[in-house]
């Protein structure tokens, strides 16, 4: 679970995954165009959920987070693209 992370502020989200082929994504959240909250049967045991964000040209995602925090993620990022 070392390569899985996250981490967001005002402009920018990041998100980390991978097991054999590490990945780091560094996501303007301007540019967000599709976001997704999901959780396979597994995640559900488990309590946990998948963030999986979109922009022009690629997609990140923050998988096995706690299922609250990745409500919170999804909601945070969802209030960023729809705007004021």
């Amino acid at each position: 679970f070392r390569a899985l992370g996250h981490t967001m502020d005002e402009a920018v989200a990041v998100a980390g995954w991978g097991a054999f082929v590490r990945k780091t994504m560094f996501v303007p959240v301007a540019n967000l165009q599709h976001l997704s909250l999901e959780a396979s049967p597994v995640q559900r045991l488990l309590d946990l959920g998948t963030v999986n964000i979109e922009i022009p040209g690629g997609r990140a995602r923050a998988i096995d987070l706690a299922r609250l925090r990745a409500e919170q993620r999804f909601d945070q990022l969802a209030r960023k693209m729809i705007g004021p």
